[in-house]
């Protein structure tokens, strides 16, 4: 148990410690901007996972409430740590059974006016680049405007063996941020 505790310390200080390098290395411009304000929903493929902390923080700046929808196993711990950083919250999407109670509590969460909601569009098990139904769902029911998110760092490594191709963009790396 204890082991658990020290790899979660220690995986959370590199991927904080990483993205701060990132943050400060890389020149992020953000294309569209503007069509980001209070209460959309916005979706993301689940292979930029990692600079979106970036985009949610640039939209955290703006005193925003921001929730992100996250996996309730190991994988959404290490997430929830990071975009607590910045004030933003995390919903924890169980399997199986417990789904359906949450998806209800989720739809409450949606029609909320001011927050963003930001979810992985393929995620958290693809296939790559198929969206799911949720966040369309979630705008819906929400009465909210559905923005996506396009990522594109200029230097990355792509784990090729992972279903989503997950990028970890490298040091002094240009990354466009494409709001749609």
């Amino acid at each position: 148990m204890q082991w658990q505790t020290m790899k979660h310390n220690i995986l959370n200080h590199l991927f904080g410690s990483y993205l701060k390098l990132i943050e400060r290395t890389c020149r992020i411009r953000f294309v569209n901007e503007n069509c980001v304000s209070f209460g959309h929903i916005v979706g993301f493929w689940h292979g930029d996972s990692f600079l979106m902390n970036l985009a949610l923080k640039n939209f955290a700046k703006r005193e925003a409430d921001i929730e992100v929808i996250v996996t309730a196993d190991e994988r959404g711990d290490y997430i929830e740590h990071q975009i607590k950083k910045f004030g933003a919250g995390a919903l924890r999407m169980p399997d199986g059974f417990r789904m359906k109670p949450f998806l209800k509590e989720l739809m409450r969460e949606s029609g909320k006016p001011n927050t963003i909601m930001a979810v992985s569009l393929d995620g958290p098990v693809g296939p790559r680049y198929e969206p799911k139904k949720l966040a369309f769902m979630l705008a819906e029911n929400g009465q909210k405007n559905f923005i996506g998110v396009r990522i594109e760092p200029s230097r990355a490594i792509h784990l090729r063996k992972r279903w989503d191709q997950y990028a970890i963009p490298l040091p002094f790396t240009s990354i466009t941020v494409t709001l749609h």
